[in-house]
């Protein structure tokens, strides 16, 4: 395991969410190393609004900018007063000021000669700013794949990341397709799919208390977990409900309607629908040990081509049955989950899977997600930046 180092790592989202593949690594790095785990910089419109709205007072302002969430770990919220702003000569000015209390935080925790983990492609200016000794791009998208981003967006970020796959020291990616499109800009790039916390399915699976906001649902419950939002087939999740009428649905997570507006409101008016909202990582597996049926209804586009779904190993952990939308992460599991293609097919397997299944599938599912829990997943993702570490530090012979 990784020891000792320090850890700078650029995330694309506040710490306080949904929890993904970026908060179970940076959590289980800080056991051992000591990692500040950097917010996005706010935008200057939003956070205009913001004052004008009062929803930050003074005491939001004076704040000290970094938080301890656990040993090891702390999280820092780029002040509010220096926003993002896209006019020159404003935001070199604004740029250099965040850089510069950035590394007063990263003096005052103990953090030198940091490693730098960066989650998205427009980041690479990052890199040579802290006198980091390594540079770690971690890729859990196809970004340019992304619902909006077309035209000269597009253009930028493909850009901006063949910029930092030939920057970084190595790259990391979650799965075969992406390993495809990143590997011929950089030769030290690995995949290391997502995982799940087993230990955490366990505890529940041995408490066996149903959640409270479960209790008056009636079962059987077809359940999803995650972000709901264009990437979701929302018209399949009314149709299962239609050729389901005993059925209850269960959505749990965080919601980006953009693009999908009218969809989400007439799923959501069902009374059949239960959106519970985010739900804190250690509730999750007492919630999915309740669910009959796990769902992924992913549309089929680019973006799901290269994805790697974390709640994938989160349905496996608690052994019930999965039906999802057949993708190319997913077929190695395909002798435990049910792959569909069609939205026909999806409903089919629906019944199928309420209907019963082989007795041994459970502990077979279970068993797989042993074996890609988020722990083996670190330790070979620590292999990996130690191998680079002892290659950049080894001395190079001088041509003669």
């Amino acid at each position: 395991m990784l020891t000792g180092e320090s850890i700078l790592c650029f995330a694309p989202g506040p710490w306080d969410t949904i929890w993904r593949n970026r908060h179970h690594i940076m959590s289980r790095l800080a056991r051992h190393n000591r990692v500040l785990y950097v917010e996005p910089i706010p935008c200057l419109r939003p956070t205009l609004r913001r004052f004008l709205d009062r929803q930050v007072g003074p005491r939001e302002l004076a704040r000290r900018p970094w938080r301890h969430v656990q040993d090891g770990l702390f999280v820092y919220s780029p002040h509010l007063l220096l926003p993002i702003c896209g006019k020159a000569p404003m935001s070199a000015l604004t740029g250099a000021l965040r850089r510069r209390l950035l590394r007063r935080t990263m003096e005052e925790l103990g953090l030198r000669d940091p490693i730098l983990w960066l989650y998205r492609p427009e980041m690479s200016h990052l890199i040579g700013q802290f006198g980091e000794k390594l540079t770690v791009y971690h890729v859990v998208d196809e970004y340019t794949s992304y619902r909006g981003v077309d035209g000269p967006l597009r253009d930028f970020l493909h850009r901006a990341e063949l910029e930092t796959l030939a920057r970084a020291s190595m790259v990391v990616v979650v799965s075969q397709s992406l390993f495809r499109s990143k590997s011929p800009s950089n030769v030290n790039t690995f995949i290391i799919p997502n995982g799940v916390d087993y230990e955490a399915f366990l505890r529940a699976g041995e408490r066996g208390e149903t959640p409270g906001p479960l209790r008056a649902i009636p079962r059987p419950i077809l359940g999803y977990i995650g972000l709901i939002s264009a990437r979701l087939d929302l018209a399949c999740f009314r149709r299962l409900l239609v050729s389901n009428p005993q059925c209850s649905l269960v959505l749990l997570g965080s919601i980006d309607s953009a693009g999908v507006e009218g969809e989400l409101e007439m799923l959501l008016s069902s009374p059949r629908v239960h959106y519970l909202g985010r739900r804190p990582p250690g509730e999750m597996p007492g919630y999915l040990a309740c669910f009959d049926v796990c769902l992924i209804p992913y549309r089929q586009n680019e973006e799901a081509r290269n994805a790697d779904p974390l709640k994938v190993y989160e349905y496996l952990a608690s052994g019930k049955p999965v039906v999802a939308t057949a993708i190319p992460s997913l077929q190695r599991f395909s002798q435990v989950i049910r792959l569909v293609s069609t939205e026909d097919e999806f409903l089919l397997a629906i019944g199928e899977a309420l209907s019963g299944e082989e007795p041994s599938l459970p502990a077979r599912r279970r068993s797989l997600a042993r074996e890609n829990g988020w722990d083996v997943r670190v330790e070979r993702l620590s292999q990996l930046v130690e191998s680079c570490l002892q290659e950049t530090s080894r001395p190079r012979l001088a041509l003669s």
